[in-house]
C-alpha cells in the first residue's frame, strides 16, 4: 500500500550527518613551496598601519593544500602617521618580486595600471615562518602550457568550460 505522505530527504539523510565528522579547514597554509595562481593584486593601504601596498592574493594549484588562499603584502611605503608615506627599503623586495615573474617598471606610479598583469600568472611560492610571522617569497613564473590550459575563463565570458562542458 503506497502512502501519500511526502518523505524529507533531508530527515533521510540525518543519520549520515550526525554521525559526519567535519572536516578541518582553516588556519595558515604550512610552510613549504607551492604552485599558485595570481587571483588578484591591488594597490591598497593597510588597515592596520596604514603602510601603502601591492597586496597579492594567489590561489594553490597543485598538491594537498589545492584551492587554499595565500596572500602576499609587498610595502611600498610606510605611514608618516599625518595622511602621507615616507619611502621604505620594501620598495627593493617589490621591484624583485615584479622582476621574478616578468614584470618590470617604467616608474612606480605604472604599478597602478600594470598590476592587472599579475592577475592569471602561475607562480611559485616559498611559504616561510619566523617566529609568529609567515613570509611569502615569491620565486619564479611557471612557464607550463598544462596550468595555462587550465586558465580560468574572463570573468563574464565564454560559456564554455573545460573539456567543452557547459556551465549551468
Amino acid at each position: 500500500m503506497a502512502s501519500n505522505e511526502q518523505v524529507d530527504p533531508l530527515a533521510e539523510m540525518d543519520q549520515a550527518y550526525q554521525d559526519a565528522e567535519a572536516p578541518e579547514y582553516g588556519g595558515a597554509v604550512p610552510d613549504g613551496t607551492y604552485v599558485a595562481r595570481v587571483v588578484d593584486a591591488d594597490v591598497t593601504e593597510s588597515r592596520s598601519s596604514g603602510n601603502l601596498l601591492l597586496k597579492w592574493e594567489l590561489e594553490v594549484l597543485v598538491g594537498h593544500m589545492i584551492g587554499r588562499k595565500i596572500w602576499k603584502n609587498n610595502v611600498i611605503a610606510k605611514s608618516d602617521g599625518q595622511g602621507g608615506y615616507v619611502p621604505d627599503e620594501g620598495v627593493k623586495y617589490l621591484k624583485g618580486d615584479l622582476a621574478r615573474v616578468g614584470i618590470v617598471l617604467d616608474s612606480l606610479p605604472s604599478l597602478r595600471q600594470r598590476k592587472e598583469e599579475l592577475k592569471g600568472k602561475v607562480v611559485e611560492v616559498s611559504l616561510k615562518t619566523k617566529g609568529t610571522f609567515q613570509a611569502t617569497y615569491v620565486n619564479r613564473e611557471v612557464d607550463d602550457p598544462a596550468f595555462k590550459a587550465a586558465a580560468p575563463a574572463p570573468a563574464g565570458g565564454g560559456g564554455v568550460g573545460v573539456e567543452g562542458d557547459v556551465p549551468f
